[in-house]
């Protein structure tokens, strides 16, 4: 029997999401859980950060990775580190946190929710909101 690491994904990675094709071959643990409310989320642009402080809790998914998904995960996350993160129900599993390196955020880059999937949807939507009224859609160049 292979050995595997529970990883918690909580952006990208998440189902739907960009990156979500490096673990949709791993079982997923249940369904969409909550981190304690110990975080912070922020908004890096198109994809978020997770801070090791604050107190937010942060909506993601538990997926059992193999040793070789691990490795491939951490090559994509090489700017966050991979720790313990405490889930709402007790458990720990492992999530990428951001490197922080003294930076500060503005409160407004904070995904308040916790959940980036649902913060993505409507950030997007409101860009293409912004798109159709400027009459940016259905112009010729």
């Amino acid at each position: 029997m292979t050995e595997t690491t529970n990883i918690f994904v909580y952006g990208s990675l998440r189902e739907g999401l960009g990156l979500h094709d490096f673990i949709r071959h791993c079982p997923r643990i249940g369904g969409v859980k909550l981190s304690k409310p110990i975080y912070t989320l922020v908004d890096l642009g198109p994809f978020p950060g997770l801070l090791r402080t604050g107190t937010t809790s942060i909506a993601g998914e538990v997926y059992a990775v193999d040793s070789f998904t691990q490795t491939r995960l951490d090559r994509i996350e090489r700017s966050y580190d991979r720790l313990a993160i405490e889930l709402e129900d007790g458990t720990i599993a492992q999530a990428y946190f951001l490197q922080e390196r003294g930076q500060q955020f503005p409160s407004t880059d904070f995904v308040a929710s916790g959940d980036w999937v649902h913060y993505y949807a409507q950030k997007r939507k409101q860009k293409e909101n912004r798109w159709w009224a400027l009459g940016e859609f259905g112009t010729k160049g």
